[in-house]
């Protein structure tokens, strides 16, 4: 009786086994090594991790999230420290692994490793054309990368940790947060000429650490200030600024808090709202319609969040949750607020990489 039980038993388990995985939507295996991602529709996830950062990609088509797809592409190698960021460069992925002190090359489309460059403390990249790009750097440094021929062609300096970017027509505008500067951080804005590969205007602001753009229209872009909270034990307001791109000036502030600081903003895909959070401690995601230019009081999505991005392909909303310890979650969001449906993901999701990001 009691073997006929626990075989009773040993079977209801593997029935809910089976029954549970077929269900679930998350990490599904490829059918195939050597499968083309960027065939399937969707975009990549660069997991900043704990110790060793990972890619994931979701399929849009089947609406579930590949993991480790560059460790699958590449003997299972892991990819370092610190997966700061990935960026769609022609037909290839960069991949800036920050603590690793590398960038890595991939195919796009497959996540197979062709090159990996040596650079101190890489953040992130934007593509220039299809082979260059542009890397920052907090040694203070923008490198100007060959993705085909896998090197570093020019150096320019520029300010304090320079963080993100944003290429409008024939300029780059460099965020340097001097964010690893700790107290003494930044306050400025590098603008690089494209056809010569030099800073032609520093911007100065009245607010600290310059941390993202977006790009409302050819004539103006808006850049978060992430201000003060660190080290010192005393804050300087979080704020957004209008810069107006021929000039090279900011010409609009809008304060955001004294006490709170927003890491990350984007846009929805009609430019009507921006969306703002992210950030040690910063409750959810909020919203800021540009026509009031006033942030909504109650946050948008309710949550703890490391990574927001827009679908620019269909405006939904895409943020990643914050855990150091385990695997975490995407989730995405339609642009009423309504969530679509959750992904487990890499540990730290860090953001979306599309094929082509809109500027």
């Amino acid at each position: 009786m009691k073997k006929r039980n626990l075989l009773q038993l040993l079977f209801a388990f593997a029935v809910f086994g089976i029954v549970f995985s077929s269900c679930k939507k998350d990490d599904v295996e490829p059918e195939d090594e050597n499968v083309e991602y960027h065939e399937l529709g969707g975009f990549y996830i660069a997991n900043e991790g704990f110790q060793n950062g990972s890619i994931s990609f979701y399929d849009s088509v089947k609406d579930v999230v590949v993991n480790n797809v560059f460790q699958k592409a590449n003997g299972m190698r892991a990819l370092g420290k610190y997966v700061q960021s990935l960026t769609i460069v022609g037909n290839k992925a960069v991949i800036c692994v920050n603590g690793g002190n590398n960038v890595v090359i991939t195919e796009a489309a497959n996540m197979k490793q062709v090159a990996e460059i040596t650079i101190s403390s890489p953040r992130y990249a934007v593509e220039i054309n299809d082979s260059i790009a542009f890397v920052s750097s907090w040694s203070n440094k923008v490198f100007v990368i060959n993705v085909n021929q896998g090197k570093v062609v020019k150096e320019i300096a520029v300010g304090s940790s320079p963080d993100r970017m944003i290429k409008v027509g024939d300029k780059v505008f460099v965020a340097n947060s001097g964010y690893a500067k700790g107290a003494d951080m930044s306050k400025t804005i590098s603008v690089i000429s494209i056809a010569s590969q030099t800073v032609v205007k520093t911007i100065e602001s009245d607010f600290y650490s310059p941390f993202g753009f977006v790009k409302v229209s050819d004539d103006y872009l808006w850049v978060l200030f992430l201000g003060k909270d660190y080290y010192n034990g005393m804050h300087e307001p979080s704020a957004l600024a209008k810069i107006d791109i021929a000039a090279g000036t900011i010409v609009k502030t809008v304060n955001l808090y004294a006490d709170k600081h927003p890491s990350r903003i984007a846009i929805d895909k009609d430019k009507s709202n921006f969306y703002i959070g992210c950030g040690w401690g910063f409750p959810g995601i909020v919203r800021m319609p540009l026509n009031t230019q006033v942030v909504e009081e109650k946050p948008f999505i309710e949550g703890s969040f490391y990574g927001l991005d827009v679908n620019p392909a269909t405006g939904n909303i895409i943020v990643f949750t914050v855990d150091y310890s385990a695997s975490n979650k995407m989730f995405r969001y339609k642009t009423d607020g309504t969530e679509i449906n959750n992904y487990e993901v890499g540990v730290l999701g860090n953001g979306a990489a599309f094929k082509k990001r809109s500027n």
